[in-house]
């Protein structure tokens, strides 16, 4: 099958509890456009773009918040099921200190607590968004 169908990401859906707080934290924070919003059933569902691709927040009221342990990356790559979303930047440490400087936690695999990217050169750098939900961000040229 490689070769025969071209297949690229699309989006990536994501509940949150607060919709215009989730629109605002990915317009502000990392750059998206909002590209449509409807209603669903009670719920609504706003797509931000960012580049070639969406990012699609449902709020749905009475949902769920997620368990303890999703809190936690340790315990939660021991649960099957999705972990992250993974986005490409040109320099880690920039964005890392933009990050930063937008109130935004740094965390770095394996190391509890906020990294220093002023003092270090990371492979890697994860945050989270408004509603916990954990992002990566990477060189180019990852994964190695």
């Amino acid at each position: 099958m490689p070769g025969e169908i071209e297949i690229k990401p699309h989006h990536c859906g994501l509940s949150v509890p607060d919709m215009e707080a989730s629109v605002k934290w990915y317009r502000d924070v990392l750059g998206c456009t909002v590209a449509k919003q409807v209603d669903f059933g009670e719920g609504k569902i706003t797509f931000m773009k960012l580049g070639d691709f969406y990012i699609e927040l449902f709020a749905i009221p009475g949902s769920k918040p997620p368990a303890d342990f999703k809190s936690e990356m340790g315990q939660d790559l021991a649960i099957q099921g999705t972990k992250h979303m993974a986005f490409v930047v040109k320099d880690l440490r920039k964005f890392a200190e933009s990050m930063k400087k937008r109130g935004v936690k740094i965390f770095t695999p394996g190391i509890p607590g906020e990294a220093k990217p002023e003092e270090s050169n990371p492979r890697t750098v994860f945050i989270r968004d408004n509603s916990g939900i954990l992002l990566e961000f990477v060189p180019p040229s990852a994964p190695e």
